[in-house]
């Protein structure tokens, strides 16, 4: 019987057969490629989540690309022999790759070629700078504690910058803590943030926490805050709005939000509403509103400034260029509250007459004219000149007992706060610093006088403050921070 033979080649291709069928290791695919396997290491503090793993062709263009874990391998097969250029992206700004990236490896016919991007991650650190502005009669001058989640960190002064850093992705809460009693934190004492991948080794935020420590403030304040400055074709501005403290409110409330000017704020004697300028283009029009900002109404007087009220809260008296655009000439106007009985008090007089204030009998008004104060009956009878200076004057404020009249001065070049008798006797200088102060006003017991300081390198940037002092220019304290033209009602 003749026994079947087995030949040896048949049973070789057999065999590969097989194997080709079944798989197996790492196939590099047809007999004229190589595979390329790229593998990613991930050590350190808050390591990335993952990376993208690109293949570079002629021209830098990525010719295939792939995601790959923070620890893991990703597969290129079918690549032709040869030398391949590999890039790992997506690398966060805590991380770095140790060695080339991007680098060449060379693909051989039939086998797998591996190489690895080792990556180091340290801790995602955020600077954050605080900043801390404390107003107002009882100011703590022990400072404050920062605290970071929890922890205390440091202290801070009552009026300081103070840069911290936080470690570690997600949110984190920012405190201030140790605040007397008689203050208030405007805004809440806790401010929570987020820690991103951001850059190393900036400040990427400014927080500001305002303190206010007024628990003896009687009478409503009004005053201007800046808002932030806007460029847009070549011309900037910074809108202002009103803003209201009280006692009911010890952090400053916000009444007006326009993208414009409003300006000027004016309490009625008792304290419910407001007369104001706002610039609409290049208008400044008179307006009158509820001290809780609602019911705003314009009185439609355009080019006006410094209203003034009537003890009674019947008539507004303010200062108005008869002409649009005229610098040269400027009256004093009265009108009713309602918008109605417009009269020219001053337009004989042919000068710029500014800064009307009404006395508290409702019979006179002071203004500023050509650079001196006078005053003349709500007639327009009476003209009195009170000062006869060559250095010019402003801004004059009867006291509530209507004994003196506080105003600006300018004192070799520099503006201060000034105080006369009611009949221009009794010249006495309150102030005395390099900012410039101005805008005097007095408290409804006339026991205090809040003026506006300046310093005017950075009026632009929100430098200005609101001080108080006693009426004989002794105790000034800062009261509200960047704020100016304070206005307080006379209702206690």
């Amino acid at each position: 019987m003749n026994t079947p033979r087995i030949v040896g080649l048949p049973v070789v291709l057999l065999a590969s057969l097989i194997l080709s069928a079944c798989g197996g290791g790492d196939s590099t695919g047809p007999d004229n490629t190589g595979v390329l396997r790229v593998f990613a290491t991930t050590t350190g503090t808050d390591p990335d989540d993952g990376y993208t793993v690109a293949i570079i062709g002629t021209g830098g263009q990525q010719v295939e690309s792939k995601h790959v874990g923070s620890n893991s391998s990703v597969r290129f097969p079918n690549l032709t022999p040869g030398p391949h250029q590999i890039q790992l992206f997506g690398i966060e700004s805590n991380c770095a790759v140790a060695g080339d990236n991007p680098r060449t490896v060379s693909v051989t016919v039939g086998q797998t070629t591996a190489s690895t991007f080792n990556v180091a991650c340290v801790a995602v650190i955020d600077s954050i700078e605080v900043w801390t502005s404390s107003c107002g009669s009882h100011i703590d001058q022990d400072g404050y504690t920062i605290s970071v989640d929890g922890v205390v960190r440091d202290i801070i002064g009552i009026n300081a910058t103070y840069t911290l850093y936080v470690e570690g992705l997600g949110e984190h809460t920012l405190s201030l803590g140790d605040v007397a009693s008689e203050c208030v934190v405007c805004g809440g004492n806790t401010r929570v943030f987020d820690v991103t991948r951001a850059d190393r080794g900036s400040v990427i935020r400014v927080t500001l926490f305002p303190i206010l420590c007024n628990p003896d403030l009687t009478g409503k304040v009004a005053f201007v805050r800046l808002g932030l400055t806007t460029c847009d074709w070549g011309a900037c501005w910074t809108p202002s709005d009103i803003h209201l403290l009280s006692p009911d409110h010890k952090c400053p409330i916000q009444l007006t939000n326009t993208q414009m000017w409003d300006s000027d704020p004016a309490l009625s004697p008792d304290g419910e509403k407001i007369a104001f300028i706002s610039h609409l283009a290049t208008l400044a029009k008179l307006h009158v509103m509820n001290a809780d900002g609602t019911a705003v109404i314009s009185l439609e007087q355009d080019s006006a400034s410094h209203p003034s009220w009537s003890p009674d809260g019947a008539r507004i008296a303010f200062a108005k260029k008869p002409r649009e655009g005229d610098i040269s000439d400027s009256d004093i106007y009265l009108i009713d509250a309602d918008g109605t009985g417009l009269v020219n008090l001053t337009g004989h007089l042919g000068t710029f007459d500014t800064a009307p204030a009404w006395s508290p009998d409702g019979d006179r008004i002071v203004f500023a004219s050509a650079g001196d104060l006078f005053v003349i009956g709500v007639d327009g009878t009476n003209l009195t000149r009170l000062t006869q200076d060559p250095e010019p004057y402003d801004d004059p404020a009867w006291s509530p007992d209507a004994a003196r009249i506080a105003f600006t001065c300018e004192r070799e070049g520099n503006n201060e706060i000034c105080v006369i008798n009611a009949d221009g006797t009794g010249l006495l200088q309150l102030t005395d610093d390099p900012a410039e102060d101005r805008d005097p006003v007095w408290s409804p017991d006339g026991a205090k006088i809040a003026f506006t300081r300046s310093n005017p390198l950075f009026f632009y940037q929100h430098r200005t403050t609101v001080f108080f002092m006693n009426a004989d220019g002794s105790d000034v304290k800062p009261f509200i921070d960047r704020a100016y033209a304070a206005t307080w009602s006379r209702a206690q």
